[in-house]
């Protein structure tokens, strides 16, 4: 296995390792905010949800095609910084609006699968494509 791809599954391991912390400590983090019942809890906890898969959906194609203008790396680059950025709002926000913020810049930073798809295939030969793309 090569150095860049170490990296690049390293950045999918970050990926799944952030919803992972995330989505744990999302219902402290409005039963926080909000001091309110349990339902309000959950119903904006599906808001925040459903804002991280929407902008995820909604920018991967924008962030492949701006990996084939800028290059793979700066945009991995950039992901990462949104990864960084989405923890320092959760971390000092006392808004329920700046929560969805935080949500969507992390769907923006997760839509990096495109470009790590696009990063592999670039790198590997076509006959062993398919086994290397299956290993993210």
């Amino acid at each position: 296995m090569t150095a860049n791809i170490r990296i690049l599954l390293t950045i999918v391991f970050l990926d799944g390792m952030v919803m992972g912390i995330v989505i744990p400590a999302m219902p402290l983090l409005l039963a926080d905010i909000q001091e309110a019942s349990i339902q309000s809890v959950v119903i904006w906890g599906g808001f925040l949800t459903a804002m991280f898969g929407i902008a995820q959906l909604a920018l991967s194609p924008y962030l492949g095609a701006l990996s084939d203008v800028i290059g793979r790396r700066k945009v991995l680059l950039l992901a990462l910084v949104g990864m960084a950025i989405e923890f320092i709002i959760l971390l000092t926000t006392k808004s329920i609006w700046m929560l969805l913020l935080a949500r969507a810049i992390a769907g923006a930073a997760s839509a990096n699968r495109a470009v790590i798809s696009a990063a592999i295939a670039d790198t590997h030969a076509e006959e062993d494509r398919a086994g290397a793309l299956g290993k993210q």
